[in-house]
């Protein structure tokens, strides 16, 4: 389990998300760009604007990729992104060609609670293209990655003390 997975990103408001672009754009800092771009995305496909989300999520694979020190993991959550996107244009058989990049960078980078996540959409996907065994199958498989997600951080705390 990687120690920087996070569950699930709280909601901030958009103008938030913008200022917090701007920022970064100021620091100079191409990571803090990456990823400020990327919760923007994320919350503007959330709102519904799937124009703007896929603009701002595009170029982030390639980007995250292409840092002095790659960022497989940031990678992997930016194809998802895009994945959403596509899902939220009603797009599934495109959604899951971003989906199963994602879960090959998931399963390598051991992100266990991204994985079952990346699970779900495959199943919402599949749900869109009315395939209910498919659907079943990888609710499993996600239920199944939060099992191991949720015993490796048991594990953790009790290592800690």
């Amino acid at each position: 389990m990687r120690a920087d997975e996070k569950q699930d990103e709280p909601a901030v408001p958009l103008e938030a998300l913008e200022e917090d672009l701007r920022r970064a754009e100021r620091t100079g800092d191409e990571r803090a760009i990456l990823l400020a771009r990327y919760r923007l995305g994320r919350a503007v496909c959330a709102a519904g604007d799937t124009d703007r989300a896929a603009d701002l999520l595009q170029p982030l694979p390639n980007a995250f990729a292409a840092l002095k020190e790659p960022d497989r993991f940031n990678r992997g959550r930016a194809l998802t992104g895009l994945g959403e996107v596509c899902l939220a244009r009603r797009l599934p058989v495109v959604a899951i060609n971003f989906f199963g990049q994602a879960l090959e960078i998931m399963r390598a980078e051991r992100a266990l609670a991204q994985e079952a996540d990346v699970w779900v959409h495959f199943a919402e996907a599949a749900r869109m293209r009315s395939d209910p065994d498919a659907e079943r199958a990888s609710l499993d498989r996600a239920d199944a990655a939060r099992r191991s997600w949720e015993a490796a951080r048991k594990a953790a705390r009790d290592a800690a003390g």
